[in-house]
This record gives C-alpha cells, sequence and structure tokens, in this order.
C-alpha cells in the first residue's frame, strides 16, 4: 500500500494497493506535515481490496469502497499550495508510505 499522489487543486490523496490481497486500514492514519499537521483516521473495517486504489477526500461525502471523506469544513485547506508530505502510517504507527511534492507559483 502506498501513496500515489495529492491532488492539492481538488482536496484528494490516492492511495494505491499493489498487492494480490486485501489491506484492513482500520485505524491507519493519513498524515499532512504541511503548515498545520493534521491527520485523517481511516474507519473501522475499512479494507482496500487487492489492486484497488481510495481517495481520500478533504471535504463532506459518503464513504465508500473507492472514496472516504475527512468532512472537514471547505475553508480548511490541508494540503499546501507550495507543497506538502502526505504519510501513510498503519495501525501500529509504523511508517507505510509518504509521498511529497513542491510547487512553484
Amino acid at each position: 500500500v502506498r501513496v500515489m499522489t495529492v491532488d492539492p487543486d481538488r482536496e484528494l490523496v490516492y492511495i494505491i494497493n499493489n498487492d494480490n490481497t486485501e489491506v484492513d486500514m482500520t485505524d491507519w492514519r493519513l498524515i499532512s506535515k504541511g503548515d498545520k499537521p493534521v491527520w485523517y483516521v481511516f474507519p473501522a473495517h475499512f479494507h482496500l481490496g487487492a489492486s484497488s486504489i481510495v481517495r481520500v477526500h478533504t471535504y463532506g461525502g459518503v464513504d465508500s469502497s473507492g472514496d472516504v471523506y475527512w468532512n472537514l469544513n471547505t475553508f480548511e485547506k490541508v494540503w499546501g499550495d507550495n507543497g506538502d508530505t502526505a504519510s501513510l502510517v498503519d495501525a501500529q504507527n509504523r511508517l507505510v508510505s509518504s509521498f511529497s511534492y513542491a510547487r512553484w507559483k
């Protein structure tokens, strides 16, 4: 399982499971290391299927197997305009993956 990319304009993070077995991501955290460190906690019983992608949305919506929602207010931008690092940490607090990006204006 790894963070595939971050789309700061749409406030989305794509996470992929390239393995051939599903992964229980209960209590895993997606952490933004930007200006104000914040994190999303995956809900109980969330499984990422084999060869599947899940999109983590900053704002509201209804969770499904392919989309989970942080449900923050729309004025709470998480992913930095100039760059950030998205870190994926498992339930035992071990770093699983991270993805950094930088943007220049």
